[in-house]
């Protein structure tokens, strides 16, 4: 049984701005949309053994090139990504 993956509205709207800017910046376009998908498979599949523990129930997933910063909620079989970085290459 999946987990489903959710994605804080800020968190949501800066990746957009990061898309879009990376357009403009004549970087890679596609790098964050992959990151995205990868990091949503991995997290709907098996998120407690993804990435590494941190303190309390943060855990941490890098898929280049982003970061992410998640919980995940077991009794609901839910992930919530609250904060992301973006490193560029």
């Amino acid at each position: 049984m999946s987990y489903r993956v959710y994605w804080r509205d800020r968190v949501r709207h800066d990746l957009n701005v990061f898309q879009f800017l990376a357009r403009e910046l004549g970087r890679p376009v596609n790098a964050i949309p992959a990151s995205v998908e990868e990091i949503e498979a991995r997290l709907a599949a098996n998120p407690s053994t993804v990435g590494e523990s941190r303190d309390g129930a943060e855990r941490v997933l890098v898929v280049p090139p982003l970061t992410v910063y998640f919980e995940v909620f077991e009794d609901q079989r839910v992930v919530l990504i609250y904060q992301f970085r973006y490193h560029p290459r």
